[in-house]
């Protein structure tokens, strides 16, 4: 599905501010990795390209109208060697666009449109 995703932290420590979104193919299921099942998400570009690191052990937390929370743990590499990688808690809001999500919000940016309209009460 398409969406527009929100990284929410940055080296497992939760951000002032989300990370601007990055728009992709929204995709979540069972992989095996290694000799272990887990849920794995992933957001897709054109020709199949990764546009954000999996989000390994991808739990959904909330779904609304407006979208999804996933939580899972990231692999963040040091260096360019593999096996130098060590997980951290990652969160994703995943704004899915449908037609309705569009046209409501219009070109502003969700995230903020709805804090401000749950500031007001609405």
């Amino acid at each position: 599905m398409l969406a527009s995703i929100y990284r929410l932290k940055s080296g497992g420590v939760p951000l002032p501010r989300p990370d601007n979104p990055v728009v992709g193919d929204l995709r979540m299921r069972p992989e095996e990795i290694g000799n272990v099942k887990m849920r794995v998400a992933r957001l897709h570009g054109g020709q199949a390209v990764e546009l954000l690191p999996p989000l390994l052990k991808a739990d959904l937390s909330i779904i609304s109208p407006h979208g999804l929370v996933i939580h899972g743990v990231e692999l963040v590499t040091r260096g360019q060697q593999k096996s130098k990688s060590r997980p951290v808690p990652q969160t994703w809001w995943a704004f899915i666009l449908t037609e309705k999500a569009i046209t409501q919000f219009d070109g502003e940016d969700p995230l903020e449109a709805m804090a401000d309209r749950n500031a007001c009460g609405f």
